[in-house]
């Protein structure tokens, strides 16, 4: 009977029915499981927002594969022709093409950051495609792709060696261009011990905050999370306050914050006070510092922050404050390490992969040892506001001696998850070498601080367990840090810079102190090591010459004596000020003048004119610095470290 073709049909159409019926009934089952599991766009939002996208969406398989491969050829031959722009947009609707291939996501935001960035000429230009490549990653391909740990280890990677590395002559100008935008987010941390940056950061961790991923940034501020802080009396009273001057729970907050504040976080970058002209100005300048609303503005200014830093930069601030707290070191989030380190270790954590998941997840390891090494060297910030120009800053990068020990556990840690999971011995392990290398640096930079002990333990930690057995690792500590620096040739940049500085504040403290044989001894330190790296650097990686060095370490130590761990009142600044020659006189009275003269008018037991004596021909400098040197608005392309 089944074999009559009539009955075949009926029979097929049935089952087809059938079929059809039963996937309709899954269908909104399916659909709920595709959006929990983030295998669509919710809302079809490639089709919504690219129309074009929505033909090749439609399009028969092969002939889509072939449009893609066409726009794939197309953007990089407008690359090579130099229209970036259009080039952008041909890689913005592959990428919504191809969401859920990371390849796609990591290739053009490499694209953006190194390739098409190195052919443009300006600051402004390099910064502008350098961000892209972080805008492509952190808010398109991870959130379309959140277990591909490869994304991850990329964006760390643009924030680690792109902007934190030296290769590119522009490095400085990244640098600065985040720390602003960091500093006008969150302001400047405390100089004071780690733990008081964590306590500080804390507040923003705790603020109200959704952290459901399927709305973050659909709002910069999330409506029903800010009125949830209202309902507190006191908040919203001040609520109403600041809209009485036209700003509100966002961003105005923070604009006016940094401009007008006298909190520490925005006075302490400052070169000058702020100064209201005009009725206006004196009006915000009174409702951003009254006393009286204190608590309530600290509340709103987290709560503005961690809205921000969770819908705009896609950052979750529980995790950064437990970042610190595990790691035990006052993170600078103004610094681009500190955020190669999040989103290193943001991707080990969503996609649980510590080393055992092949060559990405090591090398996202890479990152995360990488980025506490160059906090290690350079984690200090001194951040100078330019008035005219707020979004191009003074910066000085200085040691910070603090992330040794982070550094130095999470090597061991790491070390025994990759030794365990390959079965090789802990002295054989992957990341021995950079380990091996990283403690060196910081025996020699623990010696320069003459901070022998420490060095010493690290010296026979290092020798012991990794069972080193050349004749080097037989020599006292001071043979081998002289040894070191003798025998390996031109020491690489953040080597010599972090040791030319633990070695100049070690001296100058000494010096303060009247101690000056430790003074000269801690300063021909910092000169051999400066010798040294110069002889062989090439032109574009040279230190400026060595007494300029010098001045900047003094006006740095004269104003911000806490940033390098030491304490300095200012009798010990007046005596050291006093044992300078006249051009260090000079450079210090230039730079740090006019804050030591509002420390001084602030102690009713020092004057300034006796502690801090103008230097005899500085007033002939100041003349020949105002004609050479015309205030100029526009930043330069390329600033040393």
């Amino acid at each position: 009977m089944l074999h009559n073709p009539t009955i075949k049909q009926i029979v097929a159409f049935a089952a087809a029915a059938v079929l059809l019926g039963g996937s309709a009934l899954l269908q909104g089952s399916l659909g709920r499981q595709r959006e929990k599991y983030e295998l669509v766009d919710p809302a079809n939002v490639v089709e919504e927002t690219n129309p074009d996208a929505m033909l090749f969406r439609v399009a028969p398989g092969g002939l889509r594969a072939v449009g893609v491969h066409i726009l794939w050829i197309r953007s990089n031959t407008l690359k090579e022709e130099g229209r970036f722009y259009d080039a952008m947009q041909l890689a913005d609707m592959i990428c919504k093409l191809q969401p859920r291939f990371p390849s796609v996501w990591s290739f053009h935001a490499w694209n953006m950051a190194w390739n098409i960035s190195v052919a443009c000429q300006t600051p402004e230009e390099r910064w502008r495609w350098v961000y892209r490549g972080v805008e492509l990653l952190r808010d398109g391909g991870i959130p379309k792709n959140p277990r591909a740990i490869s994304l991850y280890k990329d964006l760390s990677w643009i924030f680690f060696s792109k902007m934190g590395g030296t290769t590119d002559e522009m490095h400085m100008v990244y640098k600065r261009r985040w720390a602003a935008e960091m500093q006008n987010l969150l302001g400047a941390p405390p100089y004071g011990t780690t733990r008081e940056a964590i306590d500080a950061f804390r507040p923003i961790a705790e603020a109200p905050l959704d952290k459901d991923p399927r709305w973050q940034g659909r709002d910069a501020i999330q409506p029903a999370q800010r009125e949830k802080l209202l309902s507190d009396p006191a908040v919203a009273a001040y609520a109403a306050l600041l809209a009485g001057e036209g700003i509100g729970v966002d961003e105005s907050l923070l604009a006016v914050w940094s401009r007008w504040s006298l909190d520490d976080g925005a006075a302490m970058v400052r070169v000058l006070p702020p100064r209201p002209a005009g009725d206006r100005e004196e009006a915000l300048s009174r409702v951003i510092n009254s006393p009286d609303h204190k608590p309530a503005r600290d509340r709103m200014l987290a709560f503005v922050r961690a809205q921000l830093l969770w819908n705009r930069y896609r950052m979750d601030p529980a995790w950064m404050l437990g970042l610190m707290e595990q790691y035990n070191v006052p993170l600078d989030w103004r610094s681009v390490w500190a955020h190669g380190l999040y989103w290193a270790t943001y991707g080990i954590h969503v996609c649980q992969s510590e080393s055992l998941a092949g060559m990405h997840a090591a090398n996202n390891d890479r990152n995360v040892l990488n980025c506490l090494k160059d906090m290690t060297f350079w984690g200090k910030m001194v951040y100078t506001t330019n008035p005219q120009n707020p979004e191009w800053p003074d910066l000085a990068l200085l040691p910070d001696t603090r992330y040794v020990m982070a550094c130095h556990k999470e090597h061991i840690r790491l070390g025994e998850i990759i030794s365990k999971s390959r079965g090789d011995e802990f002295d054989e392990q992957l990341f021995r070498s950079g380990h091996v290398n990283y403690l060196v640096t910081v025996i020699q930079m623990l010696y320069a601080q003459q901070r022998t002990a420490d060095a010493q333990e690290l010296f026979d930690w290092l020798r012991d367990t990794y069972k080193l057995k050349t004749n080097e690792w037989a020599l006292p500590l001071e043979e081998f840090v002289f040894h070191k620096l003798n025998s390996e040739g031109r020491p690489i940049r953040r080597v010599a810079d972090s040791q030319i500085a633990s070695a100049m504040v070690t001296a100058y403290t000494n010096a303060a102190a009247g101690r000056m044989r430790e003074f000269r001894q801690a300063m021909g330190y910092a000169g051999r090591v400066y010798q040294v790296y110069q002889k062989d650097a090439p032109e574009r990686l040279k230190m400026r010459p060595f007494g300029q060095l010098q001045q900047q370490m003094l006006s740095q130590l004269m104003v911000r004596p806490q940033l390098y761990g030491v304490w300095l009142p200012l009798e010990a600044r007046s005596r050291l000020y006093r044992s300078l020659d006249q051009p260090d006189q000079i450079a210090v009275y230039a730079n740090a003048g006019a804050m030591l003269l509002r420390e001084c008018q602030a102690d009713p037991d020092i004057e300034f004119d006796t502690a801090f004596p103008k230097p005899p021909g500085y007033d002939e400098f100041l003349r020949r610095y105002q004609q050479t040197f015309p205030p100029q608005v526009k930043p330069p392309a390329q600033a040393p470290l």
